[in-house]
């Protein structure tokens, strides 16, 4: 449907709201006016979470977060536990008794002990957290004690905690508990004190431990504990003050301790304790802020005590009390952040403020805490809404509204106080309309007057008191007319110039009383001529200095008396400006110049003209800047092509924000900022345009509960079993696990661990260390995993910490004491034994050496004995035979003499002839 076609519906149906409008019209229809069939004055961003995601089944019945932080959603395929990262789902098994009864889980309750208890198609079911384990409760026909019907609804434990059952055809039941006794409240005859249905939808606990039921087709039941009586409030239409219908779907206690009761088909219903009257909220198709529709189905309220409420085919309400007007959303398939689905069974809030919607077909819509801070607006299928998603500059004028040009949604004028927009558009017809759908700028003049440049269809000015307008475009056929129709900036000086950048075709400037422009462009053969024809912005310094800002040219300063550029231009002596794009120029309060390029954002003194440099690697979240607004903190603002930075000059801090906290997403546009007049900053991006004070942004909410989620051994998750004498199991789940031992063989494991922050899971670090093995901190980012392999045998400590959204470092925690238990040969035990056994055995050793050495000793001496004995009396026969054989020797010696003597004597006389004979030879020789 066009905007015309919008205006006409309006002028046409009564029903529509109106808003003054005369003051826009002149002979003809000006503006386009569209007022929405339901309230929704911002977008609330959803984040969707389904089977995608890991959820067992799209249709939430229920959900609620346990003592640690968990969430556990309750589906009609399945009970899901979810930690922000991944599901874990618990289903019926017929062949395990410990499991949960039936797949179909209706409510979620949990009880003192931190344990969760379902509402079932077939019975309740405790769950043990700590064990893992279901205890069922199911209706037994010969046992009175038993619960009254298998078909439950709604579980609630009272102050006391005791446990009531809302069933189906069973009336209430009251569970004791250490009893294991059910009591049934069951219909008895009308006029009886009993319940009045025994179909109960919903049961309710309010702040003074009174039980409120709401039941099919009895109205709203009020239970007196202490007297165990009945009050029953019903419809009857001859009475206003009564319930508005008798079938009640939810209730719900308010901070104010107001009580609210659905119903189904008859609206909301307040009731007043003081006159037991009750004041109805029923939809109203000519009212936008009543309801949006009248089947309720859940209640909750947010941190700020606005009623969320739920309703079947019709989206969600959001009551402020104050004024008693609803805001309305619903699913929109042109706002991919809007509800999943307009049917919301339950609404929950959980600790850290985060609103969690079950739908019909929808699975879950994450409403974050954080979101909050940023105001987001977009395009959707209400008239009432932004014209057009990508967003290309802002302008607030004289009455605080603000101005916003789109690509290919003309202009939007935007009252932040109502929150409505009213449209600007071509018109073909209409020759008083805007020139152009494609509004890169809107700027004002001293006079109010508004002017919007368009991409290839010139300037636009909305004069502020004839509402009419003025054009100003390209003249082929005139040289002094506006030198081309892409225009990208619009600059008012303080001389009454006004300076035009367009987008191929130069600068120029236009002065209104000649009606003339004087036009700068690049000369190739001038360096000192315009660096660039591509000009993104132009900027008039408090030194009343005019900065350009071009694409390939980098910076230009034009001094105005000479018409000459001073170019400056990226090179690489380390001092130049990081990329020659410039996409916006801002001045701050110390007069120092901020450049946003395509590569980083400059910072740049125009007295000494030097360039300083921030990038990725310094904090900033992209390299490609858009724009950049100070606050009234004197702390700077940047889009960039991935979320919006805070910076704060005086710690040169980054602070990022992501779509996790609210933003239109992470690509922005350039020169798309605005600071307003009330301190509020706007930035325009390619999803619409985020709005936000400063001041409120949540800068954190300190730390969530950091919890191990699991330990898997060779990449299986390790088992609960009650052997207390197996190594390599738990006696609970992880998560309450202090202390786990493994074997020697089973020293490869690996450790997961989660911070249960749900609003931005995507946004924290992680580090983790093993005390004894680690030498110092893991830095992971956001991998929130811990992989060991071959930890040799000893005593370890896991710890574990994370960086929340805001940059700071939570403390230590100590997540797990592990023991890695050595094989038997080097156990303590074994060791000792080992060496008592050598001990011992070099004692014993040493002992029989010694008796060894005494025996030996024995056997010698004895030897020694014997042979000295032996050795004496051989030593006198030795003697005996020695006197014997000299004595011989003597005899033989004198023999031997007497021998000699008579052999000499003889000889003496042989030797004579001899002598005679030898002379003889010797003569004959000689002869």
């Amino acid at each position: 449907m066009t905007a015309f076609d919008s205006c006409w519906i309006y002028l046409l149906a009564p029903h529509f709201c109106r808003v003054k409008i005369c003051k826009y019209f002149t002979t003809t229809i000006l503006l386009f006016i569209s007022v929405a069939c339901f309230s929704q004055n911002q977008n609330l961003k959803f984040e969707h979470i389904g089977t995608a995601e890991g959820l067992s089944q799209i249709t939430v019945n229920c959900i609620i977060q346990d003592n640690q932080g968990f969430m556990w959603i309750g589906t009609r395929d399945g009970l899901n536990k979810y930690d922000g990262y991944k599901f874990t789902t618990y289903r019926y098994d017929p062949a395990d008794k410990n499991t949960i009864s039936s797949n179909f889980i209706q409510d979620i309750a949990k009880d003192k002990e931190g344990n969760l208890w379902m509402a079932t198609l077939n019975g309740i079911n405790k769950y043990d957290i700590k064990l893992n384990l279901f205890t069922r409760y199911l209706h037994n026909s010969n046992n009175q004690n038993s619960i009254s019907s298998n078909n439950t609804n709604k579980l609630v434990f009272d102050s006391n905690d005791n446990l009531w059952i809302g069933t189906e055809g069973g009336g209430l039941d009251f569970f004791d508990i250490k009893k294991n006794k059910f009591t049934h409240y069951m219909h008895t005859n009308p006029g009886a004190n009993s319940i009045g249905d025994n179909n109960v939808r919903t049961i309710f606990e309010d702040s003074g431990d009174n039980l409120w039921i709401g039941t099919l087709s009895a109205g709203l039941e009020y239970f007196n504990k202490k007297a165990n009586t009945f009050s029953t409030f019903k419809h009857f239409q001859s009475d206003q003050g009564t319930i508005s219908a008798n079938d009640v779907t939810c209730i719900f206690e308010d901070k104010k301790h107001h009580i609210w009761a659905g119903t189904r088909g008859a609206g909301l219903n307040l009731f007043d304790p003081l006159t037991r009257k009750f004041k109805h909220y029923k939809h109203d198709d000519k009212n936008a802020h009543s309801i949006v529709g009248n089947n309720i189905l859940s209640l909750n309220e947010d941190d700020d005590g606005n009623l969320w409420v739920g309703v079947e085919n019709a989206g969600l309400s959001i009551l402020d009390e104050q004024t008693g007007q609803f805001s309305n959303y619903r699913h929109d398939d042109f706002d991919r952040y809007s509800l999943s689905d307009n049917s919301i069974y339950t609404i929950y809030g959980d600790r850290l403020g985060n609103m969690w919607l079950g739908a019909f077909s929808g699975g879950i819509n994450l409403f974050k805490g954080t979101n909050k801070s940023f105001n987001y607006y977009a395009h959707n299928s209400s008239p009432n809404s932004l014209s057009n998603n990508f967003v290309l500059g802002f302008c607030e004028d004289a009455s605080h509204n603000i101005w916003i040009g789109t690509d290919g949604g003309g202009v939007d004028k935007f009252n932040p106080n109502s929150g409505t927009f009213t449209h600007f558009k071509k018109d073909s017809v209409n020759k008083n309309s805007i020139s152009g759908n494609y509004v890169v700028v809107v700027n004002h003049d001293d006079a109010g007057n508004l002017w919007m440049g368009t991409w290839a269809d010139g300037i636009s000015i909305l004069n502020a008191k004839t509402h009419r307008f003025s054009y100003l475009k390209h003249d082929p056929a005139n040289p002094n007319s506006l030198s081309g129709n892409n225009i990208y900036a619009i600059t008012f000086t303080s001389d009454k110039k006004t300076w035009i950048s367009t987008f191929f075709a130069g600068m120029d400037m236009y002065d209104k009383e000649t009606n003339t422009f004087k036009q700068y462009k690049f000369d190739a053969n001038d360096p000192q001529s315009l660096s660039s024809d591509m000009v993104f912005c132009i900027m008039e310094d408090r030194r009343k200095n005019l900065w350009v800002g071009t694409t390939g040219g980098g910076l230009d300063l034009l001094d105005r008396n000479t018409g000459k550029f001073t170019r400056f231009l990226h090179h690489d002596n380390g001092n130049s400006i990081s990329d020659n794009t410039v996409q916006d120029i801002f001045e701050d309060h110390n007069g120092d110049l901020w450049l946003s390029t395509f590569d980083g954002l400059n910072l740049f003194n125009p007295k000494t003209r030097r360039f300083k440099v921030f990038g990725k690697k310094d904090g900033l979240p992209g390299d490609i800047v858009y724009s950049v607004k100070e606050d009234n903190n004197k702390n700077l603002w940047i889009s960039t092509n991935n979320g919006i930075s805070e910076y704060d000059p005086l710690t040169n801090d980054f602070k990022n924000y992501t779509t996790e906290d609210g933003l239109q997403g992470g690509e922005f546009k350039p020169h798309s900022g605005l600071k307003a007049s009330d301190g509020s900053l706007y930035f325009g991006g390619v999803n619409g345009f985020n709005s936000f004070s400063p001041g409120q942004i949540l800068k954190s909410r300190g730390f969530s509960p950091l919890i191990i989620t699991g330990f898997d051994l060779f990449n299986k998750p390790i088992a609960i079993t009650k052997n207390n004498n197996q190594l390599s199991s738990l006696k609970e789940d992880i998560s309450y696990t202090k202390a786990v031992s493994l074997s020697y063989k089973q020293s490869v494991f690996s450790l997961e661990f989660t911070a249960l922050d749900f609003a931005s899971p995507r946004k924290k670090s992680y580090a983790y260390i093993l005390e004894g093995f680690d030498r110092d901190w893991n830095y992971v980012g956001n991998r929130n995993t811990a992989l060991y392999t071959n930890i040799p045998p000893g005593n370890y400590t896991f710890k574990m910490k994370y960086q929340n959204p805001a940059g700071l470092w939570s403390s230590a925690s100590s997540g797990l004491q592990l023991t890695i238990v050595p094989p038997f040969w080097l156990t303590w035990w074994f060791e000792a034994l080992a060496s008592i056994f050598v001990i011992g055995s070099v004692l014993g050793w040493f002992r029989m050496r010694i008796q060894l050495i005494k025996s030996q000793k024995l056997i010698v001496e004895k030897e020694v004995e014997e042979r000295t004995l032996s050795l004496a009396k051989k030593t006198i026969e030795e003697r005996e035979s020695r006197r014997a054989a000299e004595k011989a020797f003597k005899k033989a010696e004198n023999a031997n003499k007497a021998l000699a003597n008579i052999a000499f004597i003889q000889a003496h006389e042989i030797r004579k002839p001899l002598a005679s004979i030898m002379g003889l030879i010797n003569v004959i020789r000689v002869c």
